[in-house]
């Protein structure tokens, strides 16, 4: 029973921390030119436009994984997982340096 007490205020820390990095995550990608589309899940859609599966597997080759949506009727369309600030902080540098 103590396990699970621990697992439950793990994962309410978890998702206060998912809940502040999400907003840093958007304005971020959005500095960087990078359309944003509202997102209250624990992932954001953005538009990186033609790039974006080259841009996918050069993250993918630093350790970072996103994804890149092919049912969309275009190219560019990538969902990113809404992790902790310091993931959030991370991923933007990857794409920084690789834009």
């Amino acid at each position: 029973m103590r396990c699970m007490l621990i697992m439950k205020i793990d994962l309410k820390k978890y998702i206060r921390e998912v809940l502040r990095s999400r907003p840093l995550l958007a304005k971020g990608l959005q500095k960087l030119g990078i359309r944003v589309f509202p997102s209250q899940a624990n992932f954001i859609l953005a538009d990186f436009g033609p790039g974006a599966v080259q841009l996918v597997h050069k993250l993918e080759r630093k350790g970072i994984l996103l994804r890149a949506r092919r049912d969309f009727p275009r190219e560019g369309f990538v969902r990113v997982s809404v992790g902790t600030r310091a993931d959030t902080r991370r991923l933007l540098r990857a794409i920084e340096a690789l834009l």
